[in-house]
Formats: C-alpha cells, structure tokens, sequence
C-alpha cells in the first residue's frame, strides 16, 4: 500500500508541466506497440552540429512529461547544448504514471513488455532524424528507471559512452549474471534514508526482487572497469542547513579507459532528486538534498567520456590515411601547446605512459592553445576526437 501512495503522489505532484516550444513529444512503433518519448532541444540547436544525448527515464509512476519537472535537466541542456530525451513506459499503473520492465518483477515485466528493445530502437530512430554525436549518448534515470538503467548497462552497454542511477541500486538477481564485457563510467546518487529503496539492500516494498546494498554495488562497478585507487570520501559543504541532510562525494579512479565510478551518497536523503524540492513529495519520499544539482552534476561527469573506449594501445601509432592535417607545436614543449588543423577538433585529452587519462578538454575549434601547467614532465599520448567522430593518437613531450 505504501508503495502504491508513492507512485500516486508522484504522478500528482509531478503532473502539471509546462512544455515548452522546444519540447517536442513524438512516438515510435516498437513491438507492435506505440511508445511515447519528449525530446527538448536546446536553443540554436540546429546551428550547433551534431549535438551529445542525454537520455532520462522516469521513476515508476512518472511519465515523460514529469521526468521534465522532477529532474530540471533541460536548463542544463540549454546551457551545455545537449538534446535530451525522455521516453516512458508503456505499461500504464493503476494509480497514475508508467512502469519500466527493469527485470525486477514489476507490472511492466509480467506484461511481457520489451523495454531494452524499446530503448535501442529509439536511439536508431532519434539518430536517423537528428544531428546526434554517437559518440557521446548517455543514459540515467530514477528509482524504477534507475534500474532499468543498471539493467541496460547489463545487457546491452555498448551504445552508451556513460550512465548514471539515482535513487535506486540493482536487484539481486541481475548482480548475480550481469557481464557488461567492456568499462562503462557510472555515477550512482542515493539518499540514506530512502524509504522505498534501502541504501543497505535488502527486500522492497510490493512483489519484486531484493537489492543489493550500495556499496556493494559500487564495488561491482568498481571491479567491472579495473579501477585501481579508491580516493578519500569528500564531504561536500552544507550550502543549506534547513534540507536536513548532507551529501559525500566518493570516486573509484585509474580505471581501464578512464571509466571512473562515482557515488555520491546522500547522508539522511529520501527517495528524492537532488536540488529539485517538490515539498508534497517529500512529505512520503524524505528529504531532498539542495546542496547539489542532480542534473549539474550528471553533466559535469557525462562530459568527460566518449565511445568506444579508445585506449591508447601505442603512442606510436601511424597517421591513417585520409587523416585532416594536423600540426602540433612546439614539441617538445614546456609551458603551452598549440594545435592548427584544417578541420574543426571537438576535443582533446591526453593519456600519460600508465595509461592514466586526464578529462577530455572540449576544443570545437580547428585552432586551440593547451596550457600545460599541471601536467608533470613526461612521454604523454594526445587523444585528438575530430568534429566528425575521428580519433587521432600524436606523442607529445612535456618537459
């Protein structure tokens, strides 16, 4: 019954949404049936070249239309100049909203309904009629979508350059077989005081399957992307004392490719997105943490990464054929390298001997100066991602 008030108050508080000229609702046919999803450009979009792609997917209960209001990702598509997309779930609840078949047992899992396919082929679609970089798509979602999320970094990761979960971890049975088979970027957010999901694992309300604890999950990431050094946890200042609650940031780092995990774990959080206060919500979900901006800070780590996970296998590698001019200099060089191309470079990064990646450093430009202050002297590989989805490897010294 708790579970079922949740998703009620959810649809409720969530159901008055303003749409915007930029928010365009559309649908596809998937399985014999018509799925729905909202895709919100941001301003001057079509002047911006291929754009990257957030896609979000609603908790259970919610809908495409109030995934917009709970998140507040579109200012920060706006600002970034990504398009982000919101699909639902077809299988309508008896209390309001849309479910996921997210694996767990749910209504839209005894339904029979394909989800993952639904998924993919909505990227197909969205990539055959927009001006996408499909090299930088990136999945999150919440609560029933959270999950659904971690089920799509299972079984079927290869699309995605990174993902992200609130308010959720992953039930036991997809922990026990999940084989992503490559590194995947994970950003986790969860509140400690979740009354729906229990941040410790464990059974959930209603007939679906036990979680396991975060941190446990967290690890499996962890594990998945080889990730070597485990930093010290980083509280983050309590900007508003009145939300009752904390949060501490913690990153597992030095993993295969870059692919970094990253939790930040909300200390007495509800069942709740991050900087976005629904007062009628909390009053079932907990509180809401508004020391950080959820969809700010999905961003700030979708940023960094591009698929494939290009590693540098050798930073010797041979110029391909056809590749645009380059001309990279001085080299070595001490203080500050220039690039000149005759095409434009989307961004840079650079990869030291151990195979340690520095974030990738967005250019746009065919000329760019790179600052080198804080890079120690060394033998280093320079990653250059072109405009048009090309990667070139050069060798740099940095003295």
């Amino acid at each position: 019954m708790l579970k079922q008030t949740c998703l009620f108050f959810l649809g409720l508080a969530l159901s008055s949404v303003i749409q915007g000229q930029t928010d365009l609702p559309d649908s596809i046919r998937h399985d014999g049936l018509i799925r729905r999803y909202i895709l919100h450009r941001p301003p001057g979009a079509d002047t911006l070249g291929n754009l990257p792609l957030v896609l979000t997917l609603h908790g259970g209960g919610g809908s495409a239309a109030s995934a917009i209001n709970f998140t507040q990702l579109n200012p920060v598509a706006d600002q970034h100049g990504f398009l982000a997309v919101y699909p639902q779930g077809y299988t309508a609840l008896p209390q309001g909203g849309f479910a996921w078949a997210d694996g767990r047992g749910t209504q839209a899992d005894l339904s029979g309904i394909d989800d993952v396919g639904f998924l993919l082929r909505l990227l197909d679609t969205l990539i055959a009629a927009h001006a996408i970089d499909t090299s930088r798509i990136y999945l999150n979602g919440f609560s029933n979508g959270g999950f659904m999320t971690q089920r799509m970094a299972c079984e079927a990761p290869e699309r995605f350059a990174a993902m992200a979960s609130l308010g959720c971890t992953m039930d036991t049975s997809l922990f026990a077989r999940c084989e992503p088979g490559r590194p995947l970027p994970m950003l986790l957010l969860m509140g400690t005081a979740d009354p729906f999901v229990p941040y410790e694992g464990g059974p959930m309300n209603g007939p679906v399957l036990p979680v396991v604890a975060m941190d446990r999950l967290v690890d499996f990431w962890s594990a998945n992307n080889g990730c070597q050094t485990s930093l010290p946890p980083v509280d983050l200042p309590d900007l508003v004392p009145e939300d009752n609650c904390t949060a501490t940031r913690f990153d597992r780092t030095d993993c295969t490719c870059g692919a970094d995990v990253r939790l930040f774990r909300i200390n007495g959080g509800g069942h709740t997105w991050p900087g976005v206060e629904l007062p009628a919500y909390e009053l079932i979900a907990g509180e809401t943490n508004e020391d950080i901006q959820a969809s700010a800070e999905l961003w700030a780590f979708f940023r960094q990464y591009i698929t494939p996970c290009d590693t540098l296998v050798s930073i010797q590698e041979p110029v391909p054929k056809n590749a645009p001019a380059l001309r990279i200099f001085p080299n070595p060089a001490r203080a500050t390298l220039h690039l000149q191309a005759d095409a434009p470079i989307r961004a840079v990064r650079f990869t030291d001997l151990t195979g340690r990646r520095r974030p990738w450093i967005e250019l746009h430009a065919p000329r760019a100066s790179l600052p080198l202050e804080d890079l120690p002297a060394g033998l280093y590989g320079l990653n250059i991602r072109m405009q048009d989805g090309s990667l070139l490897i050069r060798q740099v010294i940095v003295q």
